[in-house]
């Protein structure tokens, strides 16, 4: 029952990285301005990838190994463009991963793009607070690669391009969750200690107990109710960029009502202790559990100022909640996030450096009561996405820098985030070498850790720091 539990619980604590991403990518294909797809032309390839992994701090399972086979193609005809982009390793738990299933049709300045695919929205490179199209997949942790940390879903997108300015709006008929197992080594919690080992109540630390849980029926949002939906206007002005979106849809991370109740014991004190009239708490009783989907309304906006090398980008937005009074605590509360990121360019060698700020804000209450009445605890579910933090606010910086070489067939790359707040920590690093146009090599590390007593996401990573070490190869 406790894993059943923890499967649940466990997606609420990935929100703050909802706006984690680097080395995002800025040339997306649906982001460049042109009237008519390239001349008819079908590109087919097959790749394969292996890899070896040691975590030196797991003594458990201090190794691990992966291969993929993949086919990637693309069919451009006079106004259709076909793209599929699918890989198959038969040692995953879902073998099949589908990338990209779509059809693209051409009209004029405009196209629509139709079938399971990602659809990046944002300026910044390292951090992101717009870029919430696609719910992302942590099964293999952080990584360098936002695309590989992303969801394919259906979607229907139509854009449209002007002279200095772009359009696309975007259909979302299904709802997809963020992917995680309480089973695989990337569960951001302790699967024995669920909401943490005690409950901080009137300077006290009270024991929870989550022996007994009554679980109700996972049951998402479905067909019309899950219906997603939105868009964004981009224009420029010199070295300006502006951009607005609005979209409206279901987080990726689902919300809970969780019953619990505050037992009380005889204070140990009482002078009468075979009729006792004081008391004092004695443990925190969770004993249910019912599933919830908040849906929002995100207004927002995004923008770049080119100064030379230099790059100033921004994000920022309002996701406004269904539970706008922040009167149900199994519904995420209206927050407010932003980003600002410096970037640095050489034209010469390509090298590329960034540090940026992200912040957030909740509007509502996200500390735990308890009604002195029928001891009822109530326990918002931001308290628990916040890992058991209180605080209404949470702030993080990032810093990242590539590096090429050899032409750019070498490339070294760094990055780290950091949460001001919490403390956690993650670190980054790789090398790759590109031996030929069909093959190359990678090693790659990442450091997850976090100082204190605070908790985070990192903090219950810290055994999965970890060095890699693969190969690519193209057919």
């Amino acid at each position: 029952m406790k894993k059943l539990l923890v499967l649940i619980l466990l997606i609420a604590f990935v929100s703050p990285l909802f706006a984690f991403d680097f080395f995002a990518t800025l040339d997306d294909e649906e982001g460049q301005v042109g009237t008519e797809p390239a001349k008819p032309k079908e590109l087919t390839s097959l790749f394969v990838e292996g890899f070896g992994t040691y975590y030196p701090l797991d003594e458990d399972e201090p190794f691990d190994y992966g291969i993929s086979l993949g086919v990637t193609f693309e069919e451009n005809r006079e106004r259709i463009r076909t793209e599929v982009d699918f890989s198959f390793s038969p040692i995953l738990r879902d073998p099949l991963d589908v990338r990209t299933l779509a059809v693209t049709f051409f009209f004029g300045p405009t196209n629509l793009k139709v079938g399971m695919f990602t659809h990046p929205w944002g300026t910044s490179t390292t951090l992101h607070a717009v870029d919430i199209l696609n719910s992302q997949n942590l099964t293999h942790g952080i990584l360098d690669n936002p695309e590989a940390m992303k969801k394919s879903e259906f979607m229907i997108v139509y854009n449209a391009y002007f002279k200095r300015s772009s359009l696309d709006l975007i259909i979302k008929p299904f709802y997809r969750p963020i992917d995680m197992e309480a089973s695989d080594r990337y569960a951001p919690m302790d699967t024995d200690n669920l909401m943490g080992t005690s409950f901080s109540y009137g300077g006290m630390e009270i024991p929870i107990d989550s022996d007994n849980i009554r679980v109700g029926i996972y049951e998402h949002p479905k067909f019309w109710k899950a219906l997603g939906g939105g868009g964004r206007f981009r224009f420029g002005i010199g070295d300006l960029d502006l951009g607005f979106m609005y979209f409206s849809s279901f987080y990726p991370q689902m919300g809970f009502d969780i019953g619990a109740k505050l037992k009380m014991k005889p204070h140990p004190q009482d002078p009468n202790p075979q009729n006792p009239t004081q008391y004092i708490p004695d443990k925190v009783e969770v004993t249910s559990i019912d599933f919830d989907f908040t849906r929002y309304h995100f207004a927002g906006t995004e923008g770049s100022l080119l100064v030379g090398p230099v790059t100033i980008a921004w994000e920022g937005g309002l996701f406004l909640s269904e539970d706008i009074k922040g009167e149900k605590p199994e519904k995420y509360n209206t927050k407010a996030m932003a980003v600002v990121e410096l970037s640095y360019t050489e034209p010469k060698t390509s090298f590329f450096a960034s540090v940026a700020y992200q912040g957030q804000y909740l509007f509502g209450d996200v500390t735990p009561t308890v009604n002195l009445t029928t001891f009822d605890v109530t326990i918002p579910v931001d308290y628990i996405a916040s890992f058991l933090s209180d605080k209404p606010y949470s702030s993080s910086v990032a810093v990242a820098f590539e590096m090429p070489f050899m032409r750019e067939r070498l490339k070294v790359r760094m990055a780290a985030t950091y949460g001001i707040e919490n403390q956690g920590l993650v670190a980054l690093g790789s090398l790759s070498y590109e031996i030929n146009d069909s093959f190359s090599v990678y090693a790659r590390g990442a450091y997850y850790n976090g100082f204190g007593d605070k908790k985070s996401l990192f903090k219950n990573w810290e055994n999965n720091s970890s060095v890699t070490i693969g190969m690519n190869a193209w057919f």
